[in-house]
């Protein structure tokens, strides 16, 4: 049968099928099968790499646990990709045309399985026999991968789990009473009697519940959001290569684990935490607080500090979720602190693992502060005994903590220690040396610019009343006053403003040293005086210090000065208006004796100057 017309310069062509036999056998011997050769290489050409049969042999388990052995690994692999190969053939008409000639499936077999037996660079292990292969590659597209290990590799013929056996084994697994393996296959025996299931061995079981695809499901439920996420969640690989110095911070407060001698039952306690402010980039420590709170004055604290070390707006500041980060406050400082061209900030969203400061505080405290005898460590709820401190011992020896007063020279320490150790990415560099590198990109900020980030405004007006300014800061309460440049006490401050309300303007860091008071006007806010904290002395006198009673007794006769002032006030009103008391009882006196005798004028003038006073 003709396959192409000749003519017009065109060549004939013959099918191989249609000849005569005597005529094939010399198209043979003259050129080879062409069946054979056509299958032969176009099956080779679509052998490729199959990765998730790699990954699936090498993570496979058989009876006994064991892992297959690398050779049965690479058997495995290989046979997958030509069965693969095989598949694709089949599917294209084109190429399954070109190379068969035919439709007759014992032919289009028999070709398949002479051209993958001379495969002979792969090592595989697909049979010869054109009905294994066929066999073969119609179990391998219905059961995948499993069916090409061979029973000898320590799995016992017959153990097939139903769909039914499978869910029932699955969701039994995810209950959160966490019941072992041991346990479920006892279980399982008395259910498939019921059921009518196939027997399974314990280690069948449990190759069932190790597949990835049931693993990932028992995890989030038997193990919680957090060790699913560790093992299966999708984790986003960060493009690092054009980070510098000071272009990412990130901002977060951990519990300090060290314990300081207390005057309590125990002697001792662990209250402090930590407000860090890392530069990424190099994971040095440019900025800190050390507190027994984590609220937005310790985040102001640790991002100022920050700018003092570096001299410049970071491009991104992330932070958690927690309330201090989110309030009013917190995001206005944000976005004065950001790079003006270009900086941003946000918060890292929960079960994320895009948090860098995470992993960073986390590194901090297994290298630097638990290695130190009077660390409590991770707490009593961790698995490792390594990650528990030995609270016998620290009982033994609490005398020797240190007083939290002095908590700040082991955290300095700490600081030192991990700023100069050698960064994890930049071998033979410390963090420091890291945090040197050159900055492609630099925003400075100048003073001018700290005060206008770090001077915050209270919310609501606050009332300068007769013994000063009481103000409520993060569950603290500071007194303020305001004084003379000689420290005396302002008293025509005082006389002009007990009683109104002020805008009280502050630094967080320096509470103990002065605030600001500004007044609200129609054109805006007007400074009127800086007030410092509030002075207090001790009454008892065997307690007073050299000199305090005199600096008291100043203060002191500020209500008599006070007093004297007011009193010479109304004397001279009284005196330049003629109202004084003896006017009000000579004028009422005379209203009583005359009763209603005067004219109704003369009563009008007396009592509108009676109402006056």
């Amino acid at each position: 049968m003709s396959a192409r017309r000749g003519g017009n310069g065109r060549e004939a062509l013959v099918e191989f099928e249609s000849m005569r036999t005597d005529i094939k056998q010399k198209v043979v011997a003259l050129a080879g099968d062409p069946h054979k050769v056509a299958v032969r290489s176009l099956l080779q050409d679509m052998v490729v790499p199959d990765n998730n049969a790699a990954l699936f042999f090498s993570q496979y388990r058989k009876e006994n646990g064991e892992p297959l052995s690398n050779e049965s690994q690479i058997k495995y692999t290989t046979n997958a990709c030509i069965l693969n190969a095989v598949g694709q053939l089949l599917a294209n008409e084109i190429s399954r045309s070109r190379a068969f000639g035919t439709r007759k499936k014992t032919i289009i077999w028999e070709r398949i399985a002479k051209a993958v037996n001379e495969l002979q660079k792969f090592q595989h292990s697909i049979p010869s026999s054109a009905r294994r292969v066929q066999r073969l590659y119609e179990q391998y597209k219905q059961e995948g991968y499993a069916c090409l290990i061979h029973g000898n590799e320590g799995n016992k013929h017959g153990e097939k789990i139903t769909e039914d056996a499978g869910k029932w084994l699955l969701a039994m697994f995810c209950l959160p009473n966490k019941i072992k393996v041991p346990a479920l296959a006892d279980e399982y025996k008395v259910t498939a009697l019921v059921k009518d299931w196939p027997e399974l061995s314990e280690q069948a079981i449990r190759n069932f519940l190790e597949r990835p695809e049931n693993k990932r499901v028992w995890t989030l439920a038997r193990d919680g959001k957090d060790a699913w996420k560790n093992q299966f969640s999708y984790k986003m690989s960060r493009d690092k290569a054009r980070w510098f110095p000071n272009c990412y911070w990130a901002i977060d407060g951990t519990k300090f684990d060290i314990m300081h001698y207390e005057d309590n039952k125990q002697g001792m306690a662990s209250k402090s935490k930590i407000n860090l402010v890392v530069d990424v980039f190099s994971e040095k420590i440019i900025g800190f607080s050390l507190s027994e709170t984590e609220d937005h004055t310790d985040h102001f604290i640790a991002l100022k500090q920050a700018f003092k070390t570096a001299g410049c707006r970071p491009y991104l500041i992330t932070y958690d979720n927690q309330s201090g980060h989110k309030s009013k406050r917190m995001q206005q400082l944000y976005n004065s602190a950001v790079a003006r061209n270009g900086g941003t900030h946000y918060a890292h969203r929960a079960y994320r693992h895009s948090n860098p400061i995470e992993q960073i505080l986390n590194r901090l405290q297994q290298q630097q502060i638990s290695p130190l005898w009077f660390s409590d460590k991770q707490g009593v709820r961790t698995r490792l005994m390594s990650n528990r401190a030995n609270m016998e011992f620290i009982m033994q020896n609490k005398e020797r903590l240190f007083k939290k007063e002095d908590l700040i020279k082991v955290w300095e320490y700490v600081l030192e220690q991990w700023n100069t150790s050698e960064h994890p990415k930049f071998p033979g560099q410390t963090r420091n040396e890291v945090y040197a590198h050159q900055q492609l990109e630099l925003e400075p900020v100048d003073v001018l610019d700290m005060v206008e980030m770090f001077w915050l405004n209270e919310t609501k007006p606050i009332t300068y009343k007769a013994g000063g300014l009481l103000m409520k800061l993060a569950g603290k309460e500071y007194e303020y006053e305001v004084r003379t440049a000689d420290g005396k006490i302002d008293t025509n401050f005082r006389r002009l403003h007990i009683g109104e309300k002020f805008i009280v303007r502050y630094d967080p860091e320096y509470m103990n040293d002065y605030v600001q008071l500004f007044k609200e006007t129609a054109t805006g806010l007007v400074h009127v005086a800086d007030a410092t904290p509030k002075v207090k002395y001790e009454t008892i006198p065997a307690l007073m210090y050299d000199g305090e009673r005199s600096v008291m007794q100043a203060d002191l006769d500020v209500v008599n000065i006070e007093f004297e002032q007011d009193m010479a006030t109304i004397k001279a009103l009284q005196q330049e208006t003629g109202i004084t008391p003896e006017k009000l009882m000579e004028d009422q006196e005379y209203l009583i004796k005359m009763g209603g005798l005067l004219p109704k004028h003369q009563r009008n003038e007396v009592e509108s100057g009676l109402a006056r006073l």
